[in-house]
């Protein structure tokens, strides 16, 4: 019998994957379990329009993330803070770039797509890499001052 895997699952492949197994274990098991749906033209073609559009989201999703990296990628990213002899009373993190990325450039990126190896204790400039996607990744300079 020929069914529609609808859940991931490491035993019979991934969601989507259309695949051969008895009638007795398909009626007995993987269907009531609600793991597999019959593989009938109607369902088919359901999973190819589901497949079809979720590989446009995907090329939309790559094409929004390579044109943010284009548009922050070598550009400065200036941040102020507080401090005494060159060195932050806080720390400047990870949401705190993307803020401003987002008030300065006007690009979003979330905070967990910034890698900072550590927080930015120190005023002056500082390397940040963004990694937005397989493909997409940018590197900029974080400008830190000092507020007055």
């Amino acid at each position: 019998m020929k069914v529609i895997v609808a859940q991931n699952d490491p035993t019979l492949g991934k969601k989507g994957d259309v695949i051969t197994v008895s009638d007795g274990h398909a009626a007995n098991y993987l269907l009531p379990r609600r793991k597999v749906i019959l593989a009938t033209p109607e369902n088919l073609a359901r999973l190819e329009k589901r497949k079809k559009k979720l590989q446009a989201e995907q090329h939309a999703q790559e094409k929004s993330q390579k044109s943010t990296t284009e548009k922050i990628n070598g550009k400065v990213v200036h941040l102020r803070g507080r401090a005494k002899e060159g060195k932050l009373f806080g720390a400047i993190h990870a949401h705190q770039i993307a803020q401003a990325l987002k008030t300065q450039y006007d690009t979003l990126v979330e905070d967990g797509a910034i890698f900072l190896p550590q927080p930015i204790k120190k005023i002056g400039q500082s390397a940040v890499t963004v990694i937005l996607g397989k493909d997409a990744r940018a590197t900029f300079t974080v400008s830190v001052t000092a507020e007055e």
